[in-house]
């Protein structure tokens, strides 16, 4: 059984908000996304970028980590 889970991101506290969630449902993930939008305008409407970790993890601060690495 797959799931979806998505949260924006803003110094950790959604990273947080999202691996509470995952641990209430008992659950990891291996492929960490994400996803901003803004205008078409401005910058062409946003990006997406995703990193698959070696080891499910639903620990807050590996969630926070890639999410860093993949906003840089």
């Amino acid at each position: 059984m797959s799931k979806s889970w998505s949260a924006t991101f803003a110094d950790g506290h959604l990273a947080l908000s999202l691996a509470i969630r995952v641990r209430e449902v008992k659950m990891n993930g291996r492929t960490i996304t994400l996803s901003i939008g803004y205008s078409d305008d401005v910058g062409g409407g946003g990006f997406s970028k995703s990193h698959t970790v070696v080891t499910p993890t639903n620990f807050t601060k590996k969630i926070f980590v890639v999410c860093k690495e993949l906003f840089y």
